[in-house]
């Protein structure tokens, strides 16, 4: 099918069997002769054309938020990296039940004697010096460096999904590309 034009700029779809014959434009009525094969061959076909008119460009202001949050996306993903890589680097401490087991351990080998000093010496230190303990520690910073690497993920990611669908509005609001 091939795309021909009337005297009044309406478009009228014409098959080569009607090459060389009159047809009329349906949303006029004016007569318009169809070239012969070998003009009409020349003519836009129907394919090319629906195509070029159901391309749809993303508006400016879709365009500009969605440079906006891909901007956004980038930097909280560098902050995420930088969150995993010091997240990955700390030593992962041991558990509380290691500790309570090595204490218990190190209880089994002391005296009564030893046992009572290191009561008293525990006892005279402060609250602060008590606790955490330092593997509790290496964990309160690990976990603190896997929420820096896991929250701006997120949020990069999500800026991402915003952006494309500011992309995808903007494309189905804006005009077809031959109006």
């Amino acid at each position: 099918m091939y795309l021909l034009l009337c005297p009044q700029g309406h478009t009228i779809q014409v098959s080569t069997a009607s090459a060389g014959n009159e047809v009329q434009c349906p949303e006029c009525g004016v007569a318009v002769q169809v070239p012969k094969l070998g003009d009409l061959r020349r003519l836009p076909q129907v394919a090319d054309i629906s195509w070029a008119s159901t391309k749809a460009e993303s508006g400016f202001g879709a365009r500009l938020i969605f440079g906006i949050l891909l901007l956004v996306a980038i930097v909280t993903g560098a902050i995420s990296a930088y969150g995993g890589m010091r997240w990955y680097s700390l030593p992962v401490p041991y558990t509380s039940d290691d500790h309570i087991r090595m204490g218990r351990e190190a209880i089994a080998d002391r005296s009564p004697a030893e046992l009572i000093a290191d009561w008293q010496q525990y006892e005279s230190m402060s609250l602060s010096e008590r606790s955490p303990f330092p593997y509790q520690q290496i964990q309160n910073l690990r976990d603190h460096w896997k929420r820096v690497c896991f929250i701006p993920l997120g949020f990069s990611l999500a800026c991402i999904v915003l952006g494309l669908i500011a992309l995808a509005v903007g494309r189905k609001s804006s005009p077809s590309a031959d109006t």
